[in-house]
């Protein structure tokens, strides 16, 4: 099925390997490219703020598949090179270094980058963002020569990255918006129990706070909040979200509105490109609504948008 064409997907998250999978699966046999703007093979994220922050993984184990796979399979992961341009007419894409790749189809699967607040001090090298490996590489790097850390955010990753730190033997501080720990996600009463257990291991929670400045002078260094007190560290961690990568579709004149808009089947208004994973926001039927999901199981979304590219194209 489908010799001779060309199957490019630009992204190199988990919807990116799924898609990929299910393609050679499902008994497409022409040309297939994966172009990933981080270096290696696509990889999972959950455990960076877990096992592979605290070194008790290594890179391997992140893998979504193993290197043998992509050789086998006949797929061609081009590390290390970001999409910078999109024809979705001409059906071409531009990379880093100038290189233009031909397809027939495209998926999109850029997956979304952590939210940097233009907040003064931002750029200061004890402040840390953790979304991709190398992230995690940083901070446990720099964990390993710090006594004291503050991790900002109320949602998973900040909840997670402050136990990681704590396990590590720093002195840890929780600054979250809301009243409790995971309130958004999950609720008062579960935010409750799981601020207490942050608490029971160390971890000190300063609740309903919102920083407004990374400040070193002096010797000391922290986080400034809103009510004024200085929160002391030696490294700041700021997990404040993700927003969808969507540079690439807005540069080549797709809808985008929180994510690139596509249909129920995942594909764009461009005929040629279709979307999956954390960038992709897709109409849902039984919601009657377009929804984008950061969810790891958005995954399957990868799987269902190659399924439906190959539908689409051409025998």
């Amino acid at each position: 099925m489908a010799t001779g064409q060309v199957f490019l997907i630009a992204g190199g998250g988990l919807a990116a390997a799924a898609a990929a999978k299910t393609l050679r699966a499902e008994g497409y046999d022409g040309r297939l490219v994966i172009v990933g703007e981080e270096p290696g093979l696509p990889y999972e994220r959950p455990p960076l703020t877990k096992e592979y922050l605290r070194g008790e993984s290594g890179p391997d184990a992140l893998l979504a598949q193993p290197p043998a796979f992509y050789e086998e399979a006949g797929i061609d992961v081009m590390d290390g090179r970001r999409a910078v341009g999109l024809d979705p007419a001409g059906r071409r894409l531009t990379l880093s270094g100038g290189d233009v790749l031909s397809f027939d189809r495209l998926l999109v699967a850029t997956g979304s980058h952590a939210s940097r607040p233009s907040l003064p001090g931002i750029d200061e090298p004890w402040v840390f963002v953790m979304r991709t490996a190398s992230d995690a590489d940083r901070l446990r790097t720099a964990a390993g020569v710090a006594s004291s850390a503050v991790v900002v955010g109320g949602g998973w990753i900040a909840a997670e990255t402050a136990a990681s730190l704590r396990q590590l033997g720093l002195a840890v501080t929780l600054v979250v918006n809301g009243a409790e720990v995971l309130e958004r996600h999950l609720g008062p009463v579960v935010g409750r129990d799981l601020t207490a257990l942050h608490e029971r291991n160390g971890v000190r929670v300063v609740r309903s706070a919102r920083a407004v400045a990374l400040e070193s002078a002096g010797g000391r260094r922290g986080v400034r909040l809103a009510s004024g007190e200085l929160v002391e560290g030696d490294l700041a961690v700021l997990g404040l979200g993700a927003a969808p990568a969507t540079a690439l579709a807005t540069a080549a004149g797709l809808a985008v509105d929180d994510g690139i808009v596509a249909d129920e089947h995942l594909a764009t208004a461009a005929e040629s490109v279709f979307v999956a994973g954390d960038v992709a926001s897709a109409w849902h039927p039984r919601y009657g609504t377009r929804v984008r999901s950061e969810h790891w199981a958005g995954v399957a979304t990868g799987a269902s948008a190659a399924r439906a590219a190959a539908n689409a194209l051409p025998i």
